[in-house]
């Protein structure tokens, strides 16, 4: 029980080192603690708990990590040693110290995941579910709205906000479907008019390429009552936005999404920042610019100045073996989510298609370190899919599976819903 409790609270520190990002304590109103920035106590809490997790070099260290998160691991490896060719002006030890906490977070995932992966990942998505709904009535109750009308909470941006948001609407449906009951679901109205009131399209586009390529890959493992509750939900939640919107923040949303918004702010610079990413590459094709090369080259000692594009910002950074690694660790990440799957439970699964999300977003928002939530996700769902115990459960599975039918094709028990 004590074990179970100890492992749970690792989960818990690693999760809220997770979401703290870099913001200072003076942006939570603790001014006396300066710029001290959260996550590092939580980070100095976390690798204290974890060295002294009894346990953590036994079974848990007895398999390797998925092969994708080694070149995921590679990938982040390749960007820290960027900083050997870095240019003088860049800030290459507070980069490195980004990308080092990553790793930290990947590792300290895949060690803890391999304990119990099923609780782990039912865990994370419990903790993203009340993190949603958290976040989403703090923006709104204390009304963050930035100088643009765009809503966040907690010191954050409000593209840091939208993911929070989509994460908080994934893990609602995810916990409807693993325990069967609607009533997870009631948040969605709530987290769905938060995401939209944060103004972030990039944030939204990623959302819904994400939510396609989930209803395409689960079409025929979908419970109708689900559709139709989260439809009705949904109407019902719309009417009630319509009749309470007494400070126009319903024409607010469609003056933003609209495509005249979009064209006259330029698509918020971002073919200028992609361009000038670019020409940093084509002057450095093979190993780029070294770590933090964007900032260097057009903003030397600002804060906040990267292309908004990850390739991008891979590309100028590493250049051509970069993108090769990079591309390399997402093929994998791809074959290994294809490849297992069929066999994963619905948290399992909805951490999956939340790490795509968080890397489809980062397309269009953020630094290294905004992606972390991506690869922390992958680590705690990657590495139970392909454990011992998934994947003899997966083959116990498919030799249970009904023989074909006269026609050629399986019972419907082949295509179990998800659990």
């Amino acid at each position: 029980m004590l074990a179970r409790l100890a492992w749970s609270l690792l989960l818990v520190l690693l999760f809220g080192t997770m979401i703290a990002g870099r913001l200072t304590m003076s942006r939570w109103g603790i001014s006396e603690a300066g710029d001290l920035e959260i996550r590092l106590p939580l980070l100095g809490l976390l690798l204290t708990w974890f060295l002294l997790w009894p346990w953590a070099t036994r079974r848990e260290l007895s398999e390797g990590w998925p092969t994708a998160m080694k070149l995921v691991v590679l990938h982040l490896g390749v960007l820290i040693l960027a900083g050997m060719w870095a240019d003088p002006q860049a800030r290459v030890w507070r980069s490195i110290f980004d990308l080092m906490v990553v790793l930290t977070m990947v590792g300290i995932a895949i060690v803890a995941t391999r304990w119990d992966p099923r609780q782990a990942a039912l865990q994370f998505v419990v903790m993203l579910y009340a993190t949603g709904i958290f976040f989403a009535l703090v923006g709104l109750a204390t009304a963050s709205f930035s100088d643009r009308g765009r809503l966040a909470a907690l010191g954050g941006g409000p593209n840091v906000f939208v993911r929070f948001m989509v994460l908080g609407l994934l893990a609602a449906i995810v916990l409807a479907v693993h325990r069967k009951r609607l009533w997870y679901l009631a948040p969605v109205p709530l987290l769905g008019y938060a995401a939209l009131l944060s103004g972030s399209r990039g944030g939204l586009i990623s959302a819904l390429l994400i939510a396609l390529v989930a209803l395409l890959w689960y079409a025929r493992r979908i419970r109708p009552r689900y559709v139709i509750g989260g439809a009705l939900l949904a109407l019902v939640g719309l009417r009630f936005l319509t009749n309470t919107d007494t400070d126009g923040r319903l024409g607010w949303i469609y003056r933003r999404y609209s495509i005249e918004s979009l064209t006259e702010n330029q698509y918020a610079s971002r073919p200028e920042l992609l361009r000038q990413a670019l020409d940093i590459f084509n002057q450095h094709p093979i190993a780029g610019g070294g770590i933090d090369s964007f900032a260097a080259t057009y903003a030397p000692g600002q804060s906040g100045a990267y292309a908004h594009n990850y390739f991008a910002s891979v590309a100028a950074d590493t250049g051509t073996v970069g993108l090769c690694v990079l591309a390399a660790a997402l093929l994998a990440i791809l074959v290994s989510a294809a490849r297992n799957l069929s066999h994963a439970t619905a948290p399992q699964a909805g951490l999956v298609f939340g790490a795509l999300f968080i890397l489809t977003a980062s397309n269009f928002s953020g630094d290294y370190y905004d992606s972390r939530i991506g690869w922390v996700l992958l680590a705690v769902a990657l590495t139970g899919l392909t454990s011992r115990h998934a994947r003899d459960t997966a083959a116990a599975a498919h030799r249970a599976r009904p023989a074909p039918s006269a026609t050629g094709h399986r019972a419907s028990r082949d295509l179990p819903p998800l659990r």
